[in-house]
């Protein structure tokens, strides 16, 4: 195993990036489940050789790396490949019987919305479903996955590279994490068909083709207010003048019956 003084004569060790996402996600279950902020952790130490703890430019480049195809895409810019993608939280004290609950409550969680089609720019999670034997899942294949048994004391992710910059991919996964039922998980997971795209992921010496959701759609109004408004915009969009409108409305408003019902109305207010 290499030195850190090893790794860091590579220049690709210091290129790497945590984007302001995955470390916004690492801050925010840190604070709910009132752990320290080493609790959640993006960047592999030195025993990360291989995977999403990893650039995918340190893994294509560096002489330490034990897996050039592991967690590797292709299209990637530049920048895309200094993005680190792998993301760690342990949610209690290490080994405990409460900290292994707790993973496997949230492995299970994370698990149901993968195959339910509702965690977009998740590749891999790591876990356990018992809390005493090691789980993994592959979102996209949909297959289980072996991990060792340090994973029933915290949850693993796998990002998409692509998807490491994104605010509502971190946000879909920390309310699924955490079980928050505040937001509706079909709406923030629908994509329009034109918002797939086509990414070829080589993972476990092994090519696999797949389709990334694009950015998840807004979360749905509290009181469907601007569906309802839309839907009645779209039905008499081109159907309605609006000159006809405006001399409606001022029709109405000019009427005396009208201004004696308004009239008689504040002074009921008023007097109330």
């Amino acid at each position: 195993m290499p030195s850190y003084a090893e790794l860091a004569q590579e220049p690709w060790w210091s290129r790497e990036v945590v984007t302001a996402q995955l470390d916004w996600l690492g801050d925010r279950l840190c604070e709910h489940y009132r752990r320290p902020r080493s609790a959640a952790g993006v960047k592999g130490n030195d025993v990360h050789l291989k995977g999403a703890h990893r650039s995918q430019e340190w893994i294509l480049n560096s002489r330490y790396c034990t897996s050039r195809t592991y967690t590797v895409q292709s299209g990637l810019t530049a920048w895309q490949l200094r993005l680190l993608a792998g993301l760690d939280f342990v949610p209690g004290d290490w080994g405990t019987a409460a900290n292994r609950k707790l993973v496997a409550d949230q492995t299970r969680r994370l698990v149901d919305a993968a195959r339910a089609g509702k965690l977009s720019g998740v590749i891999e999670i790591g876990g356990t479903l018992d809390g005493r034997t090691p789980f993994g899942w592959h979102v996209v294949r949909g297959v289980q996955l072996s991990f060792d048994s340090s994973h029933l004391d915290h949850v693993h992710f796998t990002f998409d590279r692509r998807a490491v910059e994104s605010r509502q991919v971190v946000e879909n996964v920390f309310n699924t994490m955490i079980g928050d039922d505040m937001f509706e998980q079909a709406d923030r997971n629908t994509a329009t068909a034109d918002t797939w795209r086509t990414v070829t992921l080589l993972t476990n010496d092994d090519f696999a083709e797949y389709q990334l959701a694009g950015e998840p759609a807004p979360r749905k109004e509290p009181n469907l207010l601007k569906a309802q408004l839309d839907r009645i915009e779209a039905k008499t969009a081109g159907e309605v003048d609006p000159e006809a409108i405006n001399a409606a409305v001022l029709a109405a408003i000019t009427n005396p019956a009208v201004l004696a019902a308004i009239a008689k109305a504040v002074t009921d207010e008023i007097g109330s």
